[in-house]
């Protein structure tokens, strides 16, 4: 296709790394999704948490995008100029292991904060 030269790269190589940031978000979202309800139920084990329960899930949300955004921006995909879009669309999907890690550590760490803090708190409930 064409030159986009404001962005200094051809235009199929910029809607290959618009669709593999798009895909990461996705992914992102989804796992969050399916952590959210585990998330919350785990901070209401301590009535300490209830009033910080929305912020420790909003921050799981937030920290799970930035691993995305930062394993996917500005990844190039060096294939030939005369590669159809598909290319572009397997290229960006084979990437996305690196995403899955990252996002794998993002859990990982924020398990550990959460474990953590309930040991601190211990069980409490006001009754």
């Amino acid at each position: 296709m064409g030159e986009i030269n404001w962005l200094g790269m051809d235009l199929m190589e910029f809607l290959g790394s618009a669709l593999f940031v798009g895909m990461s978000v996705v992914v992102a979202w989804v796992v969050f999704v399916l952590l959210r309800g585990p998330a919350q139920r785990l901070l209401a084990m301590n009535s300490r948490l209830s009033e910080a329960r929305a912020f420790f899930v909003r921050t799981l949300f937030v920290m799970l995008l930035l691993a995305a955004f930062a394993v996917s921006g500005g990844r190039m995909f060096n294939l030939p100029g005369d590669a159809a879009f598909m290319e572009y669309v397997w290229q960006a999907a084979g990437n996305l292991d690196g995403v899955l890690r990252a996002l794998m550590l993002v859990i990982g760490g924020y398990a550990i904060v959460i474990l953590v803090l309930l040991l601190g708190l211990g069980r409490y409930r006001d009754e």
